[in-house]
């Protein structure tokens, strides 16, 4: 579980902009298991998200912590919000230090009881038939972007952007 004060008021306040137009938090849960099983999904987690933390962790522990968790961000390999959560677990017991290898072994399922075993069997099931979402580069692409660090997975993939910062990814070219 998050430690951190400031952390857990921003993970878990409205994402509704404030009088200053700034999102005020990301709303979300702080269980890992609660996003379990669902894939790297825009409706979980966004670099406007992301942006909101980043700007957190800077204010609260310094420019140093954030660029580590910037890193964090780029290196977790399907960001969802689960292995996001638990990576942000690591990256503040680790005292903001991040290591490359403290992504590893996050597989975007995470239990702490019966409860959430069957929650999370059941949206693995009920997803069998269709592919596992995995909309890491769209979430994560702006963000690093600002941070001035490159997609991992960009030199594989060509990212065509349209929207608003929607990517669409194509293989092979």
């Amino acid at each position: 579980m998050l430690e951190s004060e400031f952390l857990v008021r921003v993970l878990t306040a409205s994402g509704n902009p404030g009088a200053d137009g700034k999102r005020a938090g990301c709303g979300m849960s702080l269980r890992p298991a609660f996003y379990s099983g669902r894939g790297a999904t825009r409706t979980d987690l966004s670099s406007a998200t992301l942006e909101v933390v980043f700007e957190a962790i800077e204010r609260n522990v310094g420019p140093k912590a954030a660029m580590a968790f910037a890193r964090m961000v780029r290196d977790i390999k399907v960001l969802s919000a689960t292995n996001f959560l638990l990576a942000l677990q690591r990256l503040e017991a680790a005292e903001w230090r991040w290591n490359r290898s403290m992504a590893s072994g996050l597989t975007g399922v995470h239990c702490e009881d019966m409860a959430d075993a069957f929650c999370t069997a059941v949206e693995i099931v009920g997803s069998a038939n269709r592919p596992q979402v995995d909309e890491t580069i769209s979430i994560r692409w702006d963000f690093l972007s600002m941070h001035g660090l490159r997609e991992p997975l960009a030199p594989k993939t060509n990212v065509y952007a349209y929207g608003n910062s929607q990517y669409i990814t194509v293989n092979g070219g």
